[in-house]
């Protein structure tokens, strides 16, 4: 296929089905053409029968993606074709076939990553051109395929974190554009001093009390319970509704011990007098019985624990 253009045309004029159209090359050129509705539909056609086929050819997304590479010898119309064409291939492939960034996840398929992490660095690395404007940015949809397939694992999440503080995309969290259901699918392992800003920067700007399980992240990156309620929860506006939601589950397995347990009974004993800290101190009346039961606390332990819990009771 030589003259792609006489191909595109002939293919319209005949009102061809773009199902069948399965060509890296036809894909590459349609990207890269100004966007019209007729355009992103034939994209979106493509795409969708080729993620939703038999036969799944990887390569097939990873050699238009290479063919959108920019270098320094184009000129600025042909660079600025090819950023445009990025930005309708990632929004296409996250209408039409989102499960493409599931390999993601995993990590394991290196070459796909690298082939990936073109586009992802040319989103969200402040220092490159921008790929895309302040609105594709806050496509909710866009977002959540990312953090569901594990898209952000796999970049420099400080670009991204960047890039909202360079442009005042931070704004949109005000907006209640991006919410955050689960931290814990972008920050796993190890945190570092950056991580730790970054966690507290979503915290205070997302909506964090939509899943209990970033409570333990948020325990994990200030290094402590005793540190998040006695030092860091105003700091990082975290909730006494929030912090008593997640109590329960926090305490289980390593977590029961007599620091966390201590730690707790003083957090209840300052709550307001109702049935939420009510059935708090119960339940941390069961744990701690069941700690010492386990033998994980001490007799002293356990009395004064119990001897701060029951006091409040009464």
């Amino acid at each position: 296929m030589e003259n792609i253009p006489r191909i595109i045309e002939v293919l319209n004029s005949s009102n061809a089905d773009y199902r069948y159209v399965q060509s890296t090359k036809i894909l590459s050129y349609l990207l890269v053409q100004p966007i019209t509705h007729n355009m992103m539909q034939h994209v979106r056609t493509i795409i969708y029968f080729w993620g939703n086929g038999n036969s799944l050819d990887l390569n097939f997304i990873g050699d238009c993606i290479n063919n959108l590479k920019m270098n320094l010898t184009e000129n600025e119309r042909t660079r600025e074709s090819k950023r445009s064409g990025i930005k309708v291939l990632v929004s296409a492939l996250v209408s039409e076939y989102p499960e493409y960034f599931r390999i993601f996840y995993g990590g394991n398929d290196i070459n796909f990553i690298k082939k990936n992490s073109y586009i992802f660095e040319m989103f969200f690395d402040p220092a490159s051109e921008q790929v895309i404007s302040e609105e594709f940015i806050s496509n909710k949809e866009l977002f959540d395929v990312f953090v569901e397939y594990g898209v952000f694992k796999n970049i420099v999440f400080d670009r991204l974190l960047m890039n909202w503080k360079d442009n005042s995309c931070m704004n949109l969290f005000d907006a209640g554009v991006y919410k955050f259901s689960n931290l814990s699918q972008i920050f796993s392992g190890d945190l570092t001093p950056n991580n730790v800003a970054q966690i507290s920067f979503l915290i205070r700007n997302g909506d964090y009390s939509t899943n209990i399980d970033n409570f333990k992240l948020i325990v994990r990156a200030v290094g402590g319970l005793t540190t998040l309620i006695e030092k860091e929860k105003d700091l990082w506006e975290i909730d006494d509704s929030y912090i008593v939601k997640c109590l329960p589950s926090f305490l289980q397995g390593e977590n029961v011990n007599y620091e966390n347990l201590l730690t707790s009974a003083k957090f209840a004993k300052g709550l307001y007098g109702n049935q939420q800290k009510i059935n708090l101190i119960q339940t941390l009346i069961n744990f701690t019985k069941r700690a010492r039961k386990q033998n994980k606390i001490s007799l002293d332990e356990y009395n004064e624990i119990l001897d701060v819990l029951k006091n409040e009771e009464k």
